[in-house]
């Protein structure tokens, strides 16, 4: 029997809409429309420091209010076709969702793992945590899919990356690299016939 290929999932901005939820929080705080602002290239830190005029430490302060909310990453919604993907993926591949866990929200981690225990009630996931500042993408495995140009850097070069095209991973990012390589996709659906190769 034919060993199953392995695919690694990034969790926030790839598999949970983590930033329009905690884009409209960090607006109703800061009193100014960041889904308008120009300035999705560049870290969220610095976008709110240039956008709302406060230091990068205050920045963090107000991320880390949201974060640290009960129930916060509980109630992150899946991006549309995800999970149906997921779950289809799993009948012919070992699914592990990877994911950072923000060392200064200690409730991360339990309501991640929760959420893929709330979502995936029928199939068996793997679930690992890295802390801010560990290489995620050293971990051995036959495709990745992320949103994260700069996750992508220390990728071994027998794995394949799908990147799910967000705003922040385009050209203009500062996390470009014309050395970066992967497979960009416009949706969750796209994966399938990549990975499948239907």
């Amino acid at each position: 029997m034919e060993e199953k290929k392995t695919v690694m999932i990034d969790m926030d901005g790839t598999l949970v809409d983590i930033d329009k939820i905690f884009t409209k929080k960090l607006s109703k705080i800061l009193k100014i429309d960041l889904q308008k602002v120009d300035g999705r290239t560049y870290s969220l830190e610095e976008t709110i420091s240039r956008y709302a005029n406060i230091t990068i430490e205050e920045a963090k302060d107000v991320m880390t209010s949201i974060w640290n909310k009960k129930g916060f990453w509980k109630s992150l919604p899946a991006y549309e076709g995800a999970i149906e993907v997921i779950n289809e993926l799993s009948e012919y591949c070992s699914i592990c969702i990877c994911t950072r866990i923000p060392k200064e929200s200690p409730n991360a981690f339990i309501e991640k793992e929760a959420w893929i225990i709330d979502h995936f009630p029928n199939i068996e996931v793997g679930f690992f945590a890295v802390s801010n500042g560990a290489e995620k993408l050293r971990i051995r495995c036959d495709y990745i899919v992320e949103d994260r140009l700069r996750e992508i850097k220390f990728c071994p070069p027998e794995t394949t990356v799908i990147l799910i095209d967000r705003t922040w991973n385009r050209e203009q990012s500062i996390e470009w690299s014309e050395d970066l390589k992967f497979i960009r996709v416009s949706s969750w659906k796209d994966i399938l016939p990549i990975i499948l190769k239907k």
